[in-house]
C-alpha cells in the first residue's frame, strides 16, 4: 500500500481521501469503514439496558462484549454488566476501529489486548 501527501487548494480544515485500487475488494472496505470511523469521532459513552435501569459507560473504559445466547455481559475496567440483546447490535453502536469482533460470541477493545498464546487472548 502506498501512502503519500498531496497538497490541494481546499478550505482550511477540510480534507479530501481518496482510495484507488484496480477493484473494490474486502480490503478496500475496511479501509473505507476505518477511514469512516475516524471521521465519526467515535462514540465517547455507550448507553446499556440493564433488567432495573440504564446506565451509561464510557467506550474508553469498555474492556469486552461477550454473548451467551442472548444475554450480553459488558465487561468494563470496574465491573461486569448484564444485559439482553445480540452481539451484532452492540458492534454497530461501537464505532471506534478498536472494537474488533473476534468471534461470533467476543468483541474485544485492542486497547486493553496484553497477549495472544495458543489461540487463547488475554485482556
Amino acid at each position: 500500500m502506498k501512502v503519500r501527501f498531496q497538497k490541494a487548494d481546499l478550505e482550511p480544515g477540510k480534507l479530501t481521501v481518496i482510495v484507488e485500487s484496480s477493484a473494490k475488494t474486502a480490503r478496500v472496505d475496511h479501509l473505507l469503514n476505518y477511514l469512516k470511523a475516524f471521521e465519526s469521532n467515535s462514540a465517547k459513552k455507550l448507553p446499556i439496558k440493564t433488567p432495573d435501569r440504564f446506565m451509561i459507560i464510557k467506550t474508553a473504559d469498555l474492556v469486552m462484549v461477550e454473548v451467551n445466547q442472548n444475554e450480553l455481559s459488558f465487561y468494563t475496567t470496574a465491573q461486569v454488566i448484564k444485559s439482553v440483546g445480540k452481539l451484532k447490535d452492540v458492534h454497530t453502536r461501537l464505532t471506534a476501529p478498536n472494537f474488533i469482533q473476534v468471534s461470533r460470541f467476543a468483541i474485544i477493545n485492542m486497547d486493553y489486548l496484553q497477549a495472544i498464546e495458543n489461540g487463547v487472548m488475554s485482556v
